[in-house]
């Protein structure tokens, strides 16, 4: 981030809000105005996250934030953060550009099964694994509230009575409840619609290749040197009341070591945003640590990180020691062969990165629609229960 610097003692936070690097966006005319809203915006940011603000303190160059911030929100609060700092930038950066809009062919008018949960267990997290579960058997399913989902199914198709699904060695058993068609009218369908078109066009750009994070998506890296550098889009998608998905693509890039951290010489790992090997996901190392990766844990029952890691395919030190890393909320153990440094665009020119792939990461308004049908085009049309989706172009200059 260039207007947020963290610092993490856990539970403790510091956030320094740059007035240098926000004078650069907002200019100077109103800035006094525009300074004191975003600061406050921050101490927003930051209790709507779950943190606890317990001082600010201001001087020419920043405002200085201190917030009781527990580990398990961690990650919301960095995420929040992240979030205010982009619309600042989008909403006051001082050149135009062109976003590309797109809307499916026709509506989605499917009927929903819903099944309801028998057993105790039930929550987002779970039902969204479920979700996933289901999606790799051609079943077109999405969460509805903490203790059901919604299977989408033509209305030839005749719903099953009850659904069984294997979550980490137990049977999760789903009763069907009721058949109904959506009403776009109400938020929460057009939420479940969203949530459900994302599912599927992560699944399919990973069936392509493509590695995907959240809602960014990545092509192949290229190599240069040290660095490795990623071209991706990052997708939005939108449910209008009529039933009818937009879709937007901005263009995206991701710069991280060749080298793990273990084969880097790094004094401190703490503050290092990282991204995971495993499954490419990204997060802020919060602590090291004195446990070693041969250290029996209480958090893997017992198990050691070196046993966790073996069997993926890693190959870790016995010595290295383990990290504790906030990936979207949550703190992860991982260790520091399993993760590679993420790099912003100062250092790696720094270290080398080729002028005119600097240039190239910066994609010119003239540029957009080509760049980010490239990256469309993959998952055009998108199949969903049956039926065939494509995304049309409707241009918008802002």
């Amino acid at each position: 981030m260039k207007l947020f610097k963290i610092s993490y003692i856990k539970p403790s936070m510091t956030i320094t809000l740059d007035f240098r690097e926000l004078e650069k966006i907002i200019g100077l005319k109103y800035f006094e105005e525009r300074a004191s809203a975003i600061k406050s915006k921050t101490v927003e940011a930051v209790e709507k996250a779950g943190g606890l603000v317990r001082s600010i303190r201001r001087s020419i160059y920043y405002a200085k934030i201190e917030a009781l911030v527990p580990p398990q929100v961690y990650g919301y609060v960095v995420r929040e953060l992240e979030e205010l700092e982009e619309k600042i930038i989008k909403r006051y950066r001082p050149y135009r550009h062109l976003v590309v809009l797109y809307y499916t062919d026709k509506p989605f008018t499917p009927m929903i099964a819903v099944y309801k949960l028998l057993s105790s267990e039930g929550g987002y997290r779970i039902l969204s694994r479920v979700c996933w579960k289901l999606l790799e058997t051609g079943i077109y399913a999405e969460r509805i509230g903490r203790r059901a989902v919604g299977v989408a199914f033509s209305a030839e198709v005749e719903p099953e009575k009850e659904l069984l699904v294997k979550l980490r060695e137990k049977d999760l058993v789903f009763e069907y409840y009721e058949t109904i068609s959506l009403d776009y009218s109400e938020k929460r369908w057009r939420d479940y619609v969203k949530r459900l078109f994302d599912r599927v066009l992560k699944k399919e750009y990973l069936s392509k290749g493509f590695r995907v994070s959240g809602r960014k998506v990545f092509a192949e890296p290229a190599l240069y040197g040290k660095i490795s550098v990623s071209r991706g889009v990052e997708f939005q998608s939108f449910v209008m009341e009529d039933g009818y998905i937009a879709l937007t693509l901005s263009p995206r890039h991701e710069l991280t070591a060749t080298t793990t951290l273990a084969e880097e010489d790094l004094e401190s790992y703490e503050g290092l945003k990282v991204k995971r090997l495993v499954d490419g996901k990204t997060g802020i190392i919060v602590k090291t640590r004195d446990e070693k990766a041969s250290t029996p844990l209480k958090e893997l029952d017992g198990k050691t990180l070196l046993e966790a890691y073996s069997s993926l395919g890693l190959s870790p030190s016995p010595d290295e020691p383990v990290l504790e890393v906030a990936i979207r909320g949550a703190v992860s153990l991982e260790l520091p062969s399993g993760l590679k440094r993420i790099i912003d665009l100062r250092e790696a020119v720094k270290e080398g990165l080729p002028k005119e792939v600097f240039r190239s990461l910066h994609v010119r308004p003239e540029e957009y629609r080509s760049y980010v049908e490239e990256f469309l085009k993959p998952v055009n049309p998108i199949e969903v229960a049956g039926e065939l989706y494509h995304f049309i172009e409707h241009p918008l200059t802002l």
